[in-house]
Parts: structure tokens; C-alpha cells; sequence
């Protein structure tokens, strides 16, 4: 009698279990399948919605909600339907294609491979193979930054009444070359690596005060790398005499080598980890002004080198058709080690995968800076083959880096704004990207006067540059 009530028990709960997993409604199933059959997948997403809200779930209802999710362009929610619905019997053709696109507008790289395998022979020509290559991609990137008001500002004199004269660093010109390359490990991380040249030309002015010196100790000016007085007996040039309003410009340069690495682990399509490194070698050509009693004296034969290295962690996570990320990053360096600390989301407004927005925020704070900030945001558009982004960064871009470390700011001269648009256009499907960006960058420097050989204080003013950058991107 125990073993018969136990038997009839067990077949209650399996009998519940199925129903509870396959309650079918004929009301319900007349209702869906002709808002499918007349496409109106508004209607019908609504309908699946609250159907399983009310506990009614069948094969062709959860089929037909993952067609309307995915016509209504809510992917995520298309893909857990359509593997809700292939655990009850298999997909015909049209509803794995359809999957497969769904995996692909939800970003999530993982169920695009097991969708894409599931295709038939002839449907898979159309679509990339995203099963991941040791070389996945090559990036090369060219491009210039330039002061179209240079002329104009080196011009400007400073007021150096009473004052023993005043010295300047410019920004002229920079042109970068840099290279990114991709490789696949496995399906799940990625490497990426960027190797980059920078070169920088700069105007250093100063202008003679009416004060005489009184010493004749050279005076270091004041420099971001902070570098060294210049080595005894090094030649130098006599670059003014001491007469009032005399004024001398002559230019340095500075090359920097870049070299990026980092590692892009996809846990589960949801979650992201990137670790990244960025080590910079750099190469500052400096002026070392002295005074005495006749005149002021250079020596631009002097270099400063250095290097940089940021040790970064990002992680990123989607939530319900959004990203959000924190991301932390420490800078190693001779003259200041920082911790920069930020957040950022990108969000799909309207329910849509083509138009986006994204802000990020910024802290830094370390030895021998103060804090500072940085605010980021941009709107832009996927269409069929090109994608359009206009962008725009406020706050102090001084050793600041961007894009996860793959783009560093560390000019002598703090950036304060930059307002810029990025056009990437596809020319071969899936194979060859062109892309091209402007930006309008606001610098801020400064004239540091020297009113004697202990004190000085400094005159900040800005000016603007231009910076247009190309790339051609080829994936394998």
C-alpha cells in the first residue's frame, strides 16, 4: 500500500512538472498564430509576454515570441527564446538563421558560434565564421595634429615688467603612426596589441624682462619631466642680450614609443575582463636657460628620457540591452606615480541596436599632482555599413588614458576639451573597414615668468589644435 501511494505521489509531481513546463491554450494559440501569420510582432511580443506571465508555455509560443523579439529588436530576449524552445524539439532552417542573427545584433560572440554551426551548408557563405583565428584582424592607423593659430600666438608677448624675462613651450605639430593587431587564443580571450610612434614639434620663446640679474647660477625652467641641469662645459648658445623687449624662439622635439597589450576574456557573453598594460618610451628634447651679466644662454642639445607604465583592469557587463563598466588603472613613472578610476555606460535608447550613447567619468589622484577630473560622452549611429559617432571630453587630459590605455595623453600641455567625429564605413563585407577622425583639441599651457633666480609664477592662456587621424582595418 506504501509503494503504491509513493508511485502515485512521484507521477503527481512528474504530470505537474510537465504541465507547468507545457500548459497549452487554444485561445492563445489562435490569437499568436495569426499576429504572426499577418506580422504584427508588436502585438504578438505582447501577447507571448503575458501568456507566460500567466503561465501558458508551448513549443510554437515560445517560437513565434522568439520571432517577435527579434523583429521588435529585443535580441537578447530572442536568443533565451529560441533556446527555450530548441530544448522542447528542433529548430527548422528559417528559425536557426534568425537565431543566429539575434546572437549577432546581441553582441554575444559565444552563441554566435553555436548557432553558425548549426546552419545549414548553403546558408553559411552568408554570414562570417565566427569561430575565432589566431590572427583575427590588423589595424593601421596615420594621422596629424596641427596649430592653425600658431603664427598668431608666438607673437603675443607676455608683460615681463620687472621681471627677469619669460620663457615658453608651445605645442606646433604631432604625427602618429601606430599599428593594432588582434589575435584570437580561443573563443573565449583575445589579444590585442598596438604598437605606436609619436613625434612632436614645440616652440620654446622667452622674452627679456628689464630686470638685471642677480646671480649668475643657471635657472632650470619649470618642466613637466622634470629634467636635470645640463652636464658642465656643454656647448652653449647666446640666444639674447639683456636688452629690454629682446625676444628669441627656437624649437624642440620629442618622440615617444608606445606599446600596448592587453587581454579581452569573454566569461559568458555577459561579463567582460580586460587586464591591459601600456609601457611608453619617451624621448624629450628640453632647454636649459642660464643668465649672467651680459645675456641669457640655451642649450637645446640636452634630451630628457623616460619612460611611462599603466597597469590597467577593466570590467564589463551587460544588463538588459546596456553596458556598464568600472575601470581602474595605476601610472608608474619617474616623476609621478596616479591612480585613475572611472565608470561608464553605453545605452541603446528606443530599443535599438543603431542608434547608442555612451558617458564615461574619470578621477585621478596621485603624488605630485592634484585631482583632476575627466567627463566623456557621445551619441552615434550604426547604418547598413557605416557607423558615425560625434564625441566630446571635458576636463584635465594630463597623463590621462583613454580607451582602456590604447591611447595615451601626456603632452607637456594639459588638454582641456576635446569635440570631435569618428565615420567608419565598410567596403568589403566583414573584410576591409575604412575609418577616419577629427578632433578640435584646446590646450592649455602657459608663460612662466621669471621675476628673479628663486621665484616665478605662471600666465596660463590656451590656443587649439586640429587633429585628423585615417585607419584601414583588414580582418582575416
Amino acid at each position: 500500500m506504501l509503494k503504491k501511494g509513493t508511485f502515485i505521489i512521484l507521477l503527481l509531481i512528474f504530470v505537474t512538472n510537465i504541465k507547468a513546463q507545457n500548459t497549452y491554450n487554444y485561445s492563445i494559440d489562435t490569437i499568436t498564430y495569426n499576429q504572426y501569420l499577418n506580422g504584427k510582432w508588436e502585438e504578438l511580443f505582447e501577447s507571448v509576454t503575458k501568456a507566460n506571465t500567466s503561465g501558458v508555455s508551448f513549443y510554437y509560443l515560445t517560437l513565434r515570441g522568439a520571432f517577435a523579439a527579434y523583429y521588435t529588436q529585443h535580441y537578447s530576449k530572442a536568443v533565451t527564446m529560441f533556446r527555450q524552445a530548441e530544448q522542447q524539439q528542433p529548430l527548422n532552417y528559417t528559425a536557426k538563421e534568425i537565431h543566429h542573427l539575434s546572437a549577432i545584433y546581441a553582441g554575444m560572440e559565444l552563441e554566435q558560434i553555436r548557432t553558425y554551426d548549426s546552419l545549414p551548408a548553403t546558408t553559411k557563405p552568408n554570414y562570417k565564421n565566427p569561430h575565432h583565428k589566431l590572427f583575427e584582424s590588423v589595424c593601421v592607423e596615420s594621422g596629424i595634429n596641427t596649430n592653425n593659430n600658431f603664427n598668431n600666438i608666438i607673437n603675443t608677448k607676455p608683460n615681463v615688467n620687472n621681471a627677469l624675462y619669460a620663457e615658453r613651450n608651445l605645442h606646433k605639430q604631432t604625427l602618429y603612426n601606430g599599428i593594432i593587431l588582434t589575435n584570437s587564443i580561443n573563443k573565449k580571450l583575445k589579444l590585442i596589441q598596438s604598437f605606436q610612434y609619436i613625434y612632436v614639434s614645440r616652440a620654446t620663446s622667452f622674452y627679456i624682462g628689464n630686470t638685471t640679474p642677480d646671480v649668475t647660477t643657471p635657472i632650470t625652467p619649470t618642466n613637466p619631466y622634470n629634467p636635470l641641469p645640463p652636464p658642465p662645459n656643454q656647448p652653449r648658445l647666446k640666444a639674447a642680450s639683456l636688452t629690454t623687449g629682446t625676444e628669441a624662439h627656437f624649437n624642440t622635439q620629442s618622440t615617444q614609443i608606445q606599446y600596448f597589450l592587453s587581454l579581452k576574456y569573454n566569461i559568458n557573453d555577459k561579463v567582460l575582463i580586460t587586464p591591459a598594460f601600456t609601457y611608453v618610451n619617451y624621448n624629450t628634447g628640453t632647454v636649459n636657460i642660464d643668465t649672467n651679466s651680459t645675456g641669457i644662454y640655451y642649450s637645446n642639445h640636452f634630451n630628457q628620457k623616460g619612460t611611462q607604465t599603466y597597469l590597467i583592469l577593466n570590467i564589463a557587463g551587460v544588463f538588459n540591452r546596456s553596458i556598464f563598466a568600472v575601470n581602474t588603472n595605476y601610472l608608474i613613472a619617474e616623476y609621478i606615480s596616479r591612480w585613475q578610476n572611472g565608470i561608464s555606460a553605453k545605452l541603446y535608447p528606443f530599443a535599438s541596436k543603431r542608434l547608442y550613447t555612451e558617458g564615461e567619468f574619470y578621477i585621478s589622484t596621485g603624488s605630485n599632482i592634484s585631482t583632476t577630473q575627466v567627463l566623456k560622452g557621445s551619441i552615434g549611429y550604426y547604418f547598413n555599413n557605416i557607423s558615425i559617432e560625434a564625441n566630446y571630453t571635458t576636463g584635465t587630459l594630463s597623463n590621462f588614458a583613454d580607451n582602456n590605455g590604447l591611447y595615451i595623453y601626456n603632452t607637456k600641455e594639459t588638454i582641456n576639451t576635446t569635440k570631435g567625429v569618428s565615420i567608419t564605413a565598410n567596403i568589403i563585407k566583414n573584410k576591409l573597414w575604412l575609418s577616419a577622425y577629427y578632433k578640435y583639441i584646446t590646450y592649455n599651457s602657459a608663460y612662466t615668468v621669471y621675476i628673479n633666480s628663486t621665484s616665478n609664477n605662471n600666465i596660463n592662456f590656451e590656443h587649439n589644435n586640429h587633429s585628423i587621424t585615417g585607419g584601414i582595418t583588414w580582418k582575416f
